[in-house]
């Protein structure tokens, strides 16, 4: 009900929060930005101080959720106390990290049609390397080409057995090349394994 009694509302509501003060502009501010509620639980609430008690404390929890995000900075803040007591200005707040998660800066991995190719001595070719979920920071890969079932790469086959790519903000595909070397030596066929080694 409203000041005179009449009905102003009827239904649900959530997150119902009541004050027996006023609000200053940036305590209405803050309760109109809670970002937190989509990352944290509870996103808001209130502890109680027994009498003769010092200190309380409260626990939030992130929400394990799958969408790729980068590591995002909040603020605890209390607004309001009651009862003849007052909020300190000296810490006003706490802050808290919730860091990076689900693949905020990607996954990377060949793409389909760069996962079987046949050269001949002297050829070049192209690869592709494809970037999914995330797309946030700058990200360094790497890449090697190493014989079937042997250790250390192919550089006596390849005029560049390794090598790297570099993904901005936001880019989805990068693309290298390297050549097959014509060495004039007499050779059966042989297979080579070409792999990410590493993304930083």
């Amino acid at each position: 009900r409203d000041a005179s009694g009449q009905i102003a509302f009827t239904g649900l509501l959530q997150d119902v929060r009541m004050y027996t003060a006023l609000l200053n502009a940036g305590q209405l501010q803050q309760l109109e930005n809670v970002q937190g509620a989509a990352n944290l639980r509870p996103a808001s609430g209130y502890s109680i101080l027994t009498n003769g008690a010092a200190s309380t404390t409260f626990s939030v929890t992130t929400i394990d959720d799958s969408l790729p995000e980068p590591q995002q900075l909040y603020s605890a803040r209390v607004l309001y106390a009651s009862g003849g007591a007052a909020v300190s200005s000296s810490v006003p707040v706490s802050n808290l990290t919730v860091y990076k998660s689900d693949n905020a800066n990607g996954l990377f991995s060949l793409s389909s049609l760069s996962r079987s190719r046949t050269l001949s001595e002297g050829d070049s070719t192209t690869i592709s390397i494809q970037r999914t979920r995330g797309t946030l920071g700058i990200v360094v890969v790497s890449w090697q080409i190493v014989q079937r079932n042997q250790v250390g790469m192919a550089s006596a086959d390849f005029q560049n057995a390794s090598g790297s790519v570099t993904f901005g903000t936001g880019e989805l595909v990068k693309n290298f090349s390297f050549r097959a070397i014509d060495e004039n030596v007499p050779e059966l066929s042989e297979s080579f394994v070409l792999s990410l080694t590493r993304a930083e």
